[in-house]
């Protein structure tokens, strides 16, 4: 152990070294090294002061899911966290950011270490991280039967499973191996209930990959909320179940939504979280969304309705199309 403790020690100054000797590589790690763990403490900051938009009103779419459907109380109480400092995603952000302070060298060369770094420096920004709870939020809404609309992205495809946009994120759960070789993911414990509630359906990685819906984290994400350890294990099963596929986080002609411009202005982030919370008010009333599934058809045009209230002014055109999403 004490060799280990030396060894790490001797590596950290010979780093620390080479970058006071002009290395520019070595001085733009130690640049963002700092900048990253001045922005992630500003992110828990904001999130312990009630900064962030989208983490009310990610608090505000659990509590009214579980009044309305109780049986749903550990599950919101998992999703809640995530608007929370202490929650994994904030965690995972330490562990990296201290694996690169302290063992730069298991993540490759210089250059593997800054692409590291930018991928961190770019999660702990406040609206990406709010922007990344939409997975989250929209989860919730799905589950609501309708209750509670969904946020900046289109409204839920008739084939689109509740919960869908949180396949392939490593937070909920991984890609796991059939004993045919295909892939499939599997929820964590905590997560489990989304599973069952869908009579045990299995997303082979097949079908999702080429049907998925729009997801922040597979869309935008996945390189600021992945390790690049996770990144190179998802890039392989990508590689051997759906080779024909783009590769995760590659663009083709897809812009930033607009809400990305907005999302800083306090005047829209306070109207939209206000009209987010009198929704989930007024949820209580909408008995017609409360009922059986036979029930769902009927009130789809005023679900919509409520969709494009909250999305058509913020969203571009970009999330309007599958074809723009790239595959990956």
């Amino acid at each position: 152990m004490k060799i280990s403790i030396k060894l790490l020690l001797l590596l950290s100054m010979l780093f620390t070294l080479a970058a006071c000797s002009g290395d520019p590589d070595a001085m733009r790690i130690k640049d963002y090294t700092e900048h990253t763990t001045l922005q992630l403490n500003s992110l828990i900051k904001a999130l312990n002061s009630g900064e962030i938009s989208n983490a009310s009103i990610l608090k505000i779419y659990a509590s009214k899911l579980k009044a309305q459907k109780p049986e749903f109380a550990e599950l919101t109480e998992q999703f809640s966290k995530m608007a929370k400092a202490d929650n994994p995603t904030i965690n995972d952000f330490k562990r990296r950011l201290k694996l690169v302070r302290e063992q730069p060298n298991s993540l490759g060369d210089q250059q593997a270490v800054i692409q590291e770094l930018s991928a961190l420096l770019s999660g702990t920004k406040k609206e990406m991280y709010g922007d990344s709870l939409l997975d989250v939020i929209n989860t919730i809404a799905d589950l609501s039967d309708g209750a509670l609309p969904r946020l900046q992205t289109p409204a839920k495809a008739k084939d689109e499973l509740a919960a869908s946009q949180l396949v392939g994120n490593p937070q909920y759960g991984h890609w796991q191996q059939d004993s045919g070789g295909q892939s499939f993911w599997a929820w964590y414990g905590q997560y489990a209930l989304i599973s069952s509630l869908l009579g045990g359906n299995r997303y082979g990685y097949n079908n999702w990959s080429y049907n998925r819906g729009w997801s922040h984290y597979n869309d935008y994400g996945r390189g600021r909320y992945s390790s690049s350890s996770q990144r190179s294990k998802y890039d392989s099963i990508q590689k051997k179940n759906a080779p024909s596929l783009k590769q995760y986080g590659k663009r083709t002609g897809r812009t930033q939504s607009s809400y990305s411009n907005k999302r800083s202005n306090s005047k829209y982030a306070s109207t939209l979280k206000r009209r987010a919370t009198t929704a989930a008010k007024a949820a209580r009333y909408k008995s017609s969304y409360g009922g059986s599934t036979s029930r769902r058809g009927s009130s789809s045009a005023s679900r919509n309705s409520n969709s494009s209230r909250y999305g058509s002014s913020s969203r571009s055109n970009s999330y309007s199309s599958r074809s723009r999403f790239g595959g990956k």
